[in-house]
């Protein structure tokens, strides 16, 4: 692999300088907006401050990840955009089992090995590049909705932020899989849309657990 390669994958990208693509760029200013936001939550939540602060600064270097490879557009910097919203999905997973579903170590082990699985199965089943690679995607927005049934069966406090989370993840899928095929009427593209919708998801999905009541379950 060369990671030095030189991408072009989205509208606003017309050449390889690094400001050519300043909508998608400049948008991930929204993910330093959410994670500041995350962060005076995570003030008030008491004994889960520090998993509620951890997943700021994730969404924080989410955003800092995605403007590099906004900017620089190669490999190395795709690799790392990608690299923590990974981080961010399988630490959100695990704290989501410690303090909304209950369960012991162990447990929480089991279930992201599970998720990964059904993360390599649900993605192979795809062709590179298809739905203009969103399909990566997929597997985190089902992930979603099932904790999302879940807390609402359990009546949880998380149950309201994830629902809007859930609503604004499917909207922002299918703006980021729209880009490539708006660029004539829409020169810069709906990508700038996904970022700004995405943290707003990253955001609400936290919150979510900052609102669950009771001590917290350290990893």
């Amino acid at each position: 692999m060369d990671y030095g390669q030189a991408l072009d994958l989205y509208c606003e990208r017309v050449d390889a300088s690094f400001w050519s693509e300043p909508f998608n760029a400049l948008s991930n200013a929204a993910f330093l907006i959410a994670a500041a936001a995350l962060a005076r939550r995570a003030r008030a939540a008491g004994d889960g401050a520090w998993a509620i602060g951890s997943l700021a600064v994730l969404i924080a270097l989410i955003g800092l990840g995605s403007f590099v490879f906004h900017t620089v557009a190669m490999v190395w910097a795709s690799l790392l955009d990608v690299l923590f919203i990974q981080i961010y999905i399988y630490l959100y997973l695990a704290l989501y089992l410690r303090r909304i579903g209950g369960v012991n170590r162990i447990w929480m082990i089991g279930g992201l090995v599970l998720y990964a699985l059904f993360e390599q199965a649900l993605t192979g089943a795809f062709p590179p590049g298809a739905l203009n690679g969103s399909y990566r995607y997929l597997p985190a927005l089902c992930a979603l909705i099932a904790m999302t049934v879940y807390a609402r069966h359990l009546r949880s406090a998380a149950a309201a932020p994830l629902v809007a989370a859930v609503a604004l993840f499917g909207i922002a899928l299918v703006l980021r899989t729209l880009d490539q095929t708006v660029c004539e009427p829409i020169p810069v593209g709906t990508h700038f849309l996904w970022h700004l919708l995405n943290a707003a998801v990253l955001y609400c999905a936290a919150a979510g657990l900052s609102r669950v009541s009771g001590p917290a379950r350290p990893i």
